[in-house]
């Protein structure tokens, strides 16, 4: 007698997913939330947002980060990509033309391998050096880096479903980890929650939102391509909120509160206080080695998150196994080399793909806002669309890098105002452009309407604009 009970199958993975097949709004949140519930965003961009000065401050500081994460660099891109049907590359095709979307393409690809590079590279042999206490060789390296990065490949290029899943693992840990945090510096919370009314000189938002904005603002840029197979804008817009807005402000406040506190617990250290201090300060080198293990296990989510987006933008490319292959082994190959180089090099990469990001962004944002897109005939290059872009990098100021006090200032000048500049040229631009060809339309229909007169015939059309 056969039961009419389906039997579960245990697998590796999920079956693999259909490009045809939309998904809601639960899957890419898990997958997005990874960016933030990981060691990396504590210890980096959420240590230059201090819990201390006005209230006010604090909050618009916070309020005026996500928005510009959220808004401008992942819900219009995001909202164009799920009205078109086209992926975030196709978007950018249509805007700029065939030949600077290869350029696009490949800068997507170096932007993750950047990122597969800082998060698993440097930090890890950062991790092995303290644990070894010695410096390692060249053969060291490249073993103990080349096996975490294949294995976040391999689990990285899954479906939605299953990297959902993985995500969902991680966030539980970073969202623990925090927890654990609080715990240890406890009694001293309330002396942090009372800094929030003290004043902090030299602190403005802008000095506040520098980092938060240069980490997350290419990356939010890229998530943009989960508009493409969403159901509706409703489920877009709870991407933005529950994948990006919401997860980036708990994380900011908790990792801000907690290491204010362990500033309070730790006072003799002169002010050093951040969330590694907060989880492993004060213990033994042997229980040290397990925090620190647990606290890299949080970088895999970002690490995934890079390689999906990797798979996106090389997926033209994608065709004989022997290719994928090769580029793959390429890629690996690229991803070590860049772990054991300076971190300066990879921060510094970071730092340009942050600023053409914003200018990208803003030419795809008022692209949507005025409906100007050509899929059908693609241009091999819109000059309009580059020239915005440069105008953008142009208000950013040069490629240089400055230090000292001012150089926060500098780098959210050098985000927000190639956004500015990009999006003003670009929509005078089309306004422009747009005038222009209904003029020309006009004047090429007057002898069209005529032509009844010369034949003796005239059409619906004919009649339609007589009228």
């Amino acid at each position: 007698m056969v039961s009419n009970e389906s039997m579960r199958r245990i697998r590796w993975t999920d079956l693999p997913e259909d490009p045809a097949m939309l998904s809601g709004w639960q899957l890419p949140s898990l997958v997005l939330a990874t960016l933030f519930f990981n060691f990396f965003f504590w210890y980096v961009p959420a240590t230059t947002f201090p819990f201390i000065g006005s209230p006010i401050l604090y909050l618009a500081s916070l309020g005026t980060v996500i928005a510009l994460v959220a808004v401008f660099f992942f819900l219009c891109p995001a909202l164009a990509a799920h009205r078109t049907r086209k992926s975030l590359f196709q978007l950018a095709e249509a805007s700029f033309g065939v030949v600077p979307a290869i350029g696009f393409r490949i800068g997507c690809v170096m932007l993750c391998m950047l990122w597969l590079a800082g998060t698993t590279g440097v930090l890890f042999n950062n991790v092995l050096r303290f644990v070894l206490q010695r410096s390692l060789t060249l053969v060291e390296v490249s073993l103990f880096l080349g096996l975490p990065v294949v294995f976040l490949f391999v689990t990285g290029l899954q479906n939605l479903r299953t990297s959902a899943k993985l995500a969902f693992f991680t966030n539980k840990l970073g969202a623990a980890l925090l927890i654990a945090a609080a715990l240890r510096v406890r009694p001293y919370l309330p002396d942090a929650w009372s800094d929030l009314g003290n004043t902090l000189p030299g602190s403005d938002i802008w000095t506040r939102i520098a980092e938060p904005l240069m980490v997350i603002c290419p990356l939010a840029l890229l998530a943009a391509n989960f508009g493409t197979r969403t159901r509706s804008r409703k489920d877009v817009t709870f991407i933005g909120l529950f994948g990006l807005a919401i997860p980036m402000a708990a994380t900011l406040f908790a990792v801000s509160l907690i290491q204010r506190a362990a500033y309070h617990w730790r006072s003799d250290l002169g002010g050093l206080a951040n969330i590694a201090l907060a989880l492993w300060g004060g213990d033994s080198g042997h229980y040290q080695f397990q925090w620190i293990a647990l606290a890299m296990v949080t970088l895999f989510g970002i690490a995934r998150f890079c390689t999906r987006m990797w798979r996106a933008a090389v997926a033209p490319i994608m065709g004989s196994l022997r290719l994928r292959l090769a580029v793959l082994a390429a890629t690996l190959i690229l991803v070590v080399a860049l772990s054991t180089s300076e971190s300066m090099i990879i921060t510094r990469g970071v730092e340009i793909a942050a600023r053409v990001t914003g200018s990208i962004a803003a030419v795809l944002t008022a692209d949507f806002i005025l409906t100007r897109w050509r899929f059908a005939r693609a241009r091999r290059v819109d000059w309009l669309s580059l020239v915005s872009v440069g105008v953008g990098l142009i208000a950013g100021g040069p490629l240089t890098f400055w230090e000292g006090a001012d150089y926060q200032y500098h780098l959210t000048a050098s985000i927000l105002l190639p956004y500015a500049a990009s999006f003003v040229s670009r929509v005078i631009g089309l306004l422009v452009l747009l005038r222009v060809e209904r003029r020309a339309s006009v004047n090429t229909s007057k002898p069209a309407i005529n032509d009844h007169f010369k034949t003796g015939q005239r059409s619906r059309t004919q009649d339609m604009k007589l009228f």
